[in-house]
């Protein structure tokens, strides 16, 4: 079974993702991966608004 690391960088749209994509057309299972500075002011709202459908964390 194949697995895919997606680095998400600031575009965090799905439907038109090249890297996204291929790794859902080519791989079994995927591993989605956004790293969110500590010093950023990104907040969840502002990453929904970059279209991220993804699931949004924090931790101290």
């Amino acid at each position: 079974m194949s697995t895919s690391l997606v680095w998400f960088r600031q575009d965090l749209r799905l439907a038109d993702n090249p890297a996204f994509f291929e790794a859902y057309t080519n791989h079994e299972r995927l591993a989605p991966v956004y790293i969110l500075a500590e010093n950023s002011v990104l907040g969840e709202a502002q990453a929904r608004s970059l279209g991220s459908d993804l699931v949004f964390c924090l931790y101290p």
